[in-house]
């Protein structure tokens, strides 16, 4: 049984090696950059401005978007409601850069939408949409389904009879909301905006293609366009900072959580015929904006694009790099939390198997472009050279946490006196994982292996610094030709993640349900 802790403690010592490479080169003042006054003197302050600015105002519109749509799909009950439930978290399948991409040349002043209003004679000028309010606004809708989720399950939870409680005590509907359901479930919707402020902070695509300058962006010109690694390594860390900031609040939120769902299992919530339909326009506008409207243009570029465009000889190469890499990185990612997952259950109080769980899970939240800068430190160091194992080993470290979090839940289902049968039965430990362990968790791991290579399949900063020399991915391709301003050819290679993402999605989806009547 030690040597199995031991063993978890140094796998999962091996994915934060790279994050203590970057500390202590960010550290290591004797290689001082030459950088820092120049760009302190330019646009560095400018981006960390813009950062704090875009991370504050995406936060704020993705839990005003995603707390009110959870509170309706579950107190309300309108045309499509339930539909909708489900509908509202499609876009996870839109990567941000593929909407910003869309979104600067549908709208942007030269773009179809104000070549049409002119055509029309409704406006004469035209207000440059790359700014960075209307970047939150991307952002809000594309990162709103993280509180949508997490705010609808805290509202499931309540059963809703506080809110009846008071009702019937006289409060209005929307008194009794904000007095009463609003701040049970406040520590699910922080920890909501604290994943949609992590998710902003890692981006680099949408920034990029606003022309909105942030720290992602910086950390990235200092590594490639200067070649000053000490100065990349010392915003990694700046970032990577921030980032910590942001868990020590989820935690708070998560211990309170828990004892909301022991106060409140078994509620089951009341159906209210609303004959009102603004509540349903309402949902579903936001739907129609986060997901139909850009899925719709995607395929109308897409689709009357010219047929050089689709050239399936290259479309089937990038196609290929990108499934083998998230496959490769899905499997093992889902292999190692599985196997520490399954000894920290078998050894609850087993204090390095839960250290170990807490090694593997504290890399989503580093941005692409730190975690590959932490990455080729380390590569240098070991006299390694950057490759192929390089990018999966990223992907396995910063989407660890998703098949963590995956193989925890199918084992919390796990019946003891399953385990504890099968050994009065003379079975071996490795034959209980085989019989009984994975045949009853398979829903869970394979919606595990799932979500990381959806996530694999949109990563772009991680991918754009780590891939070797001529070998593209779809997002990486989507991003170039989105700079090139050559959207037919973007909108190709963009509708495949969209659609894979989906895919899986709908998958992860069907695994659920499965689990749930298992």
């Amino acid at each position: 049984m030690k040597i199995c802790a031991w063993l978890g403690l140094a796998v999962s010592a091996i994915f934060i090696l790279p994050i203590l490479m970057l500390v202590w080169q960010a550290l290591d003042f004797s290689q001082g950059s030459d950088h820092w006054h120049h760009l302190l003197s330019t646009w560095l302050g400018e981006a960390f401005i813009n950062t704090l600015l875009l991370t504050s105002l995406t936060a704020i519109g993705a839990v005003t978007l995603g707390t009110s749509l959870a509170w309706l799909t579950v107190a309300y009950r309108f045309p499509a409601s339930k539909l909708l439930s489900w509908l509202l978290v499609l876009p996870l399948a839109l990567p941000p850069y593929v909407v910003a991409m869309l979104v600067t040349w549908w709208a942007d002043s030269s773009g179809t939408l104000h070549l049409w209003l002119r055509e029309l004679g409704w406006v004469e000028r035209w207000v440059d949409i790359r700014n960075l309010p209307i970047l939150a606004l991307v952002f809000s809708l594309v990162f709103m389904p993280y509180v949508f989720l997490l705010a609808r399950a805290s509202f499931q939870r309540q059963g809703l009879q506080a809110f009846e409680a008071a009702r019937a005590l006289g409060l209005s509907p929307y008194r009794a909301f904000i007095k009463v359901a609003l701040p049970i479930a406040k520590p699910s919707i922080i920890a909501g905006a604290a994943l949609v402020m992590m998710e902003t902070l890692a981006d680099y695509g949408a920034s990029s293609l606003f022309a909105v300058p942030t720290l992602t962006q910086a950390i990235y010109r200092s590594w490639f366009n200067m070649g000053d690694w000490a100065l990349a390594a010392q915003l990694a860390v700046t970032l990577i900072s921030v980032i910590v900031l942001l868990l020590f609040l989820i935690q708070p939120s998560k211990q309170q959580q828990l004892s909301q769902q022991r106060a409140n299992d078994g509620a089951k919530a009341p159906k209210h015929l609303i004959d009102s339909l603004w509540m349903s326009g309402y949902a579903w506008t936001i739907f129609a904006l986060a997901f139909a409207l850009p899925l719709a243009l995607l395929l109308w570029q897409s689709l009357s694009a010219d047929t050089d465009s689709w050239n399936v000889e290259r479309l089937s190469t990038w196609f290929t790099n990108s499934l083998t890499l998230a496959s490769a990185a899905a499997l093992i990612a889902i292999t190692i939390a599985a196997w520490v997952s399954w000894q920290a259950y078998r050894q609850p109080h087993s204090q390095a198997h839960q250290w170990s769980l807490r090694l593997l899970s504290i890399g989503y939240g580093i941005p692409g472009t730190a975690l590959a800068v932490a990455i080729l430190l380390t590569w240098q160091q070991l006299d390694l050279a950057a490759g192929v194992a390089a990018l999966i080993f990223a992907y396995c470290v910063r989407f660890m946490s998703i098949a963590v979090q995956s193989t925890q839940a199918g084992l919390s289902q796990l019946s003891p006196r399953l385990l504890e049968a099968a050994q009065l039965h003379g079975y071996a430990h490795w034959q209980q994982h085989w019989r009984i362990t994975l045949p009853l968790m398979s829903p869970h791991l394979l919606a595990g292996s799932l979500m990381v290579a959806i996530e694999v399949l949109k990563e772009l900063p991680a991918t754009l610094m780590l891939r070797p020399f001529n070998f593209d991915t779809l997002a990486v391709i989507t991003y170039q030709y989105a700079q090139d301003e050559r959207i037919p050819e973007a909108a190709n290679a963009a509708l495949l993640i969209v659609m894979a993402s989906l895919i899986g999605l709908f998958l992860v989806k069907w695994l659920e349900q499965k689990a749930n009547r298992g």
